[in-house]
């Protein structure tokens, strides 16, 4: 981040928050246990990890990972309590999954029939 000219320039509290996202980005647990974590640093965390709920992600996901839909749907949904810091980001995860799962259901129909 010291290499790129952001415009306006970043403060200090702007690159220290980046970094503290980027850190708990695979331990979201840790942040969620935090005392006095911002919640802008928890909804940032949020926000990163919803992109794995999202229809683009998740069937590039099933491929790049080469697992089954179901069973990835099956896998998000068991991780999502653990995945996500606030009640807000699991809410629209639920939402997203429950999207996802839908998606599944039909493909399920048109790969079954062909």
């Amino acid at each position: 981040m010291n290499e790129f000219e952001f415009d306006p320039p970043l403060t200090a509290a702007q690159k220290e928050a980046i970094y503290q996202a980027i850190l708990f980005h695979d331990k979201p647990w840790e942040l969620a246990a935090g005392g006095d974590i911002p919640v802008d640093l928890k909804l940032v965390c949020d926000v990163d990890h919803l992109w794995s709920f999202t229809h683009e992600n998740f069937w590039q996901d099933t491929l790049r990972k080469g697992v089954d839909p179901t069973t990835y749907a099956e896998n998000l949904g068991n991780d999502l309590e653990g995945y996500f810091v606030t009640e807000q980001g699991k809410r629209k995860a639920r939402e997203l999954l429950d999207a996802r799962r839908g998606e599944v259901a039909d493909w399920r129909v048109v790969t079954a029939a062909t």
